[in-house]
């Protein structure tokens, strides 16, 4: 590019006029390499530093990156492998090796990047893994006309399933995807209860477990709750938890 070939004229002026003169400036530059995803754009900064013993000792190198994607571990390794790179070369007296030092640095953070969006591009094919759970909440009662609208449309709204058996006491178990039935109980945790409960949990990372097709308001005597609980293959046990007996 063309900043890169300005680059490479100061470090040769530098160079050059190391063997005329005695006063020394150092010379100080920053490179911008970056990959070839065109929805991303990954930039890693290379500084570099060079001195009056230049070329007889490598320059100062400082690799940096800000949201590349590559940890900053990662980048100093880079620099360390950078400068093991540099070094044989410094050695041979060639003092033109900092332009291939930065041919080597450009291959190896393009590899670094290609393995990047690899990975990304695996990462994307793989599903998310959901899980469903259902909870049973207790309640010393649920009378209030209002709650109990309320009960029903907020599952309706969250896309989630199960039944709300009002009177005293009064029982919720509500079903889904585990993140909205942790926020519906938080929703009505927030309302005024005499007294409720979570007395049961259960997970899932199957859908077809899930027991209930819709979600609607009952009214059953205890009897008839536990004939309920058992036409839904439900613990024999739950009937037991839920009203602590």
């Amino acid at each position: 590019t063309e900043e890169e070939r300005r680059n490479r004229d100061e470090i040769q002026e530098f160079v050059d006029g190391i063997d005329s003169s005695n006063e020394f400036l150092p010379l100080q530059f920053m490179i911008g390499l970056s990959g070839h995803d065109p929805e991303r754009l990954r930039v890693i900064s290379v500084k570099v530093i060079i001195t009056e013993v230049y070329p007889e000792r490598i320059p100062t190198v400082d690799i940096s990156g800000k949201d590349c994607g590559v940890s900053r571990g990662d980048l100093q390794d880079l620099e360390l492998r950078f400068r093991s790179y540099l070094e044989p070369l410094a050695n041979n007296g060639h003092e033109g090796y900092l332009f291939d030092g930065l041919e080597w640095l450009d291959s190896q953070i393009e590899e670094m990047f290609a393995n990047l969006e690899e990975n990304s591009a695996e990462e994307e094919k793989q599903p998310d893994t959901v899980s469903f759970s259902r909870v049973w909440m207790y309640f010393h009662h649920i009378y209030s006309s209002k709650k109990r609208r309320y009960i029903v449309e907020l599952a309706h709204q969250m896309k989630l399933t199960g039944i709300c058996k009002s009177g005293k006491p009064g029982i919720i178990c509500i079903e889904g995807e585990t993140q909205p039935c942790e926020e519906y109980v938080q929703a009505l945790r927030s309302l005024t209860w005499k007294r409720m409960t979570v007395r049961h949990r259960e997970t899932s990372e199957e859908r077809q477990w899930l027991c209930f097709s819709d979600f609607k308001e009952i009214q059953l005597e205890p009897g008839d709750f536990r004939s309920l609980l058992h036409e839904l293959n439900l613990s024999d046990d739950l009937f037991e938890i839920l009203y602590q007996l």
